[in-house]
């Protein structure tokens, strides 16, 4: 394997969009390629596929939210409660604007979500708004004191990469360590889980595009398995 300077991970993900590129042209535009030219079968570095299953433990969530508000930002924490109660990714919970919210119907109406881009989705992805996260955005539009501009975004933390940065910087502050944003939709997949055992109902809340691919953030307290199981057999 030939050393790319890059992780890991970024160099499967830049595979996969050459595997998809060439697809595309194959399907699409009828241009002929040899299998070789597949990114499929360029062997892919070693352990970057593996699961990642990294959830907060003990005062985590506590010291994030701390470490996150001393920040600039008064919605930094906001979006990280957000992100725990609604599953979202990092691009959706930034992305959302107040015209989005149907706080009647309890509905988010997404217009840039992962699937989107990877399937001929039409119109907009309707997710379920969750208790939690319906009472986050209710808690927002309390500390303002006009109605918001239908347009505007929800959340103001500024753009995806500096809000990346910024926190990592802080939760390391605050002892908390290998732990990224993208972390959270593991950990509020597993707590949603435990709501909706039913997975295609878990699927539509979170987002996932299918059950493959919710299975890789679904992470579960394993002794909680077992003591959900002794209760069940007594």
């Amino acid at each position: 394997m030939i050393e790319t300077g890059f992780a890991k991970g970024t160099v499967v993900k830049r595979l996969n969009l050459l595997a998809s590129i060439i697809r595309h042209a194959v399907s699409e535009w009828d241009i002929h390629m040899d299998n070789n030219a597949s990114a499929k079968i360029v062997k892919r570095p070693e352990g970057a596929d593996k699961k990642r299953n990294r959830r907060l433990v003990g005062k985590e969530y506590d010291l994030i939210l701390e470490a996150m508000s001393k920040t600039e930002y008064p919605d930094d924490v906001l979006i990280v409660r957000f992100a725990i109660e609604q599953g979202t990714r990092r691009g959706e919970a930034m992305a959302l604007r107040w015209c989005d919210v149907d706080m009647k119907r309890n509905l988010l109406s997404l217009q840039q979500t992962k699937n989107m881009r990877t399937a001929k989705v039409q119109g907009p992805e309707i997710r379920p708004l969750m208790p939690g996260a319906k009472s986050i955005l209710l808690e927002k539009l309390a500390m303002r004191s006009s109605v918001p501009d239908p347009e505007a975004h929800v959340f103001y933390v500024g753009s995806e990469d500096s809000f990346s940065l910024r926190f990592g910087r802080q939760i390391k502050k605050f002892g908390v360590h290998d732990l990224t944003f993208h972390d959270l939709r593991h950990e509020a997949t597993s707590r949603l889980a435990k709501l909706f055992p039913n997975p295609m109902d878990l699927k539509r809340i979170t987002g996932h595009r299918d059950l493959k691919s919710l299975d890789r953030y679904y992470q579960p307290d394993l002794s909680d398995l077992a003591d959900r199981a002794a209760k069940q057999t007594r």
